[in-house]
């Protein structure tokens, strides 16, 4: 499995500037300055100096240019260019290095990501370690709940607690633990506009037939919307254990509150399950953790507030990096300055 090597792929053209500055610095001091497209002779005759690419190696690097560009781009866009940038380059430092890539790179309340459980966000190749991983989904779903505003009443669940609705053992746990746990979680469902579940479907035997779906509990429609980017996979039975989990928890808040037996059952086992169709999807088998996060951000509850597509998931991808190690949920400040403080960065 090969990861990107942005740091790598950027060196030569920092040293290729790096010695124009250098020679343009001389001529200044000797007063015999050089006409500047001598110069640009000079860089792109270094440039030439690079081995001999195959084919099929030229091609992956023109690509990854491209990518970079792509992230350049949306980066400026997001007004924190060079730390995103720095922080990729960091990523790839501790996963380069021996033992670093068990570095604890983000630690939240409730999640730790390693420079090795990151690596996901970087491999270039199609395989099994492309695919997010929980502890990815959950720290993004709390940055965003962390961005959410005050007065906003959108729940989102993360990944373990989506799992526990399906746990039958759970759900019918007679444990003061539990119980309080799912009455809870029913009161939250009462009274929130709209629910968010990230629900993993397939084969869990089979890490190559997961796929993330989103799970919607929409009262103000009085349904449960499905958004996938993958039509091919709809986890039915997975979906129908999930609503009957969450209808359970919702009869424990109304049993503690003792109104459940003096007025009408508000039940959700009724409502119907609609697959929201034309959303924006995958063009491969790897992204649909990335296309989940998405559609949690932007599902208004009747449409997307903002498009997206393959392309814009392949540089969320690498946004992510940065994202999640400079959020101000992240406790090791000595990281982000680390990062900070340009010790592996790459102005441009």
């Amino acid at each position: 499995m090969e990861t990107i090597s942005i740091a790598d792929s950027m060196s030569s053209i920092v040293q290729q500037f790096s010695r124009r500055r250098k020679e343009e610095s001389e001529e200044r001091l000797s007063g015999s300055a050089k006409r500047s497209d001598h110069i640009l002779e000079e860089f792109d005759e270094s440039a030439m100096e690079q081995p001999l690419l195959d084919g099929r190696k030229k091609a992956r690097c023109e690509k990854q240019d491209n990518e970079l560009g792509q992230v350049k781009h949306t980066l400026k866009r997001c007004h924190r260019p060079v730390w995103s940038i720095r922080s990729i380059c960091f990523l790839e430092r501790c996963l380069s290095e021996q033992l670093s890539y068990l570095r604890q790179l983000v630690v939240t309340e409730d999640v730790i990501l390693t420079a090795d459980t990151m690596r996901c966000l970087l491999v270039r190749e199609h395989g099994i370690d492309e695919r997010i991983p929980d502890q990815i989904m959950n720290c993004y779903i709390n940055i965003m709940k962390n961005q959410l505003s005050i007065s906003t009443e959108v729940l989102m669940l993360s990944t373990l607690d989506t799992r526990i609705l399906q746990n039958e053992d759970f759900l019918q746990s007679e444990s003061e633990a539990h119980r309080s746990k799912m009455t809870k979680m029913g009161n939250n469902f009462l009274q929130s506009d709209m629910t968010f579940f990230p629900i993993q479907v397939g084969d869990p035997r089979y890490a190559h037939h997961l796929h993330w779906i989103v799970g919607v509990l929409n009262p103000e429609t009085k349904e449960f919307q499905i958004l996938n980017s993958w039509a091919v996979v709809t986890g039915t039975r997975t979906i129908q254990k999930l609503i009957a989990g969450i209808q359970v928890c919702i009869d424990a808040a109304l049993d503690s509150k003792g109104i459940r037996s003096r007025c009408i059952r508000q039940t959700i086992l009724n409502w119907p399950i609609r697959v929201i169709p034309n959303l924006p999807q995958q063009k491969d088998s790897l992204s649909s953790g990335l296309f989940a996060l998405k559609y949690m951000q932007f599902w208004n509850g009747s449409k997307l507030t903002r498009d997206f597509t393959q392309d814009d998931i392949d540089i969320f991808r690498k946004l992510l990096v940065g994202e999640l190690i400079l959020s101000d949920l992240n406790k090791r400040k000595d990281i982000q300055d680390e990062i900070k403080n340009k010790l592996y960065a790459f102005d441009y």
